[in-house]
């Protein structure tokens, strides 16, 4: 995932040449990121982040999973167009992955002009999550 485009936030996507955990820290040996019942109440909160920008490739719309250690869950990203991808700790890609990090706070992120953050509803997030599809192309996508 090295050499990859960052985004300079502190909550998007930080790429560096480490590869993050299989499991984010305090998840269990078996957790796969999948349904609730396999992080047992390990999720914190959810997040809508509308991204305001120009950039034709980048995501206009971000919906969060946070689990209590403060590491992304899963992610959706909505597109211009209507393309909207998913990620989860076993699903990532070139287009879209978790955090590497804590993600840090909602207000830090709602403070950045560019960004209109809030928090939702776990139905909401689970909404987004099902309208998504995987990403198609780049690392860790041949189990699709």
């Amino acid at each position: 995932m090295a050499g990859m485009r960052t985004i300079s936030t502190n909550w998007e996507i930080i790429k560096s040449a480490e590869k993050r955990p299989a499991r984010p820290p305090g998840y269990p040996v078996g957790w796969t990121g999948g349904t609730s019942s396999h992080r047992e109440g390990k999720v914190l909160e959810y997040w809508r982040i509308a991204w305001l920008h120009d950039f034709q490739s980048e995501p206009t719309v971000l919906f969060n999973e946070i689990g209590d250690d403060g590491y992304e869950v899963r992610k959706v990203q909505h597109y211009r167009g209507g393309r909207k991808l998913r990620a989860d700790v076993l699903h990532e890609s070139a287009e879209i992955g978790l955090s590497e990090i804590p993600v840090g706070a909602i207000e830090d992120v709602a403070n950045q002009p560019e960004f209109q953050a809030a928090l939702i509803t776990e139905a909401a997030f689970e909404e987004a999550w099902r309208s998504a599809s995987w990403a198609t192309c780049g690392p860790n996508t041949s189990d699709r």
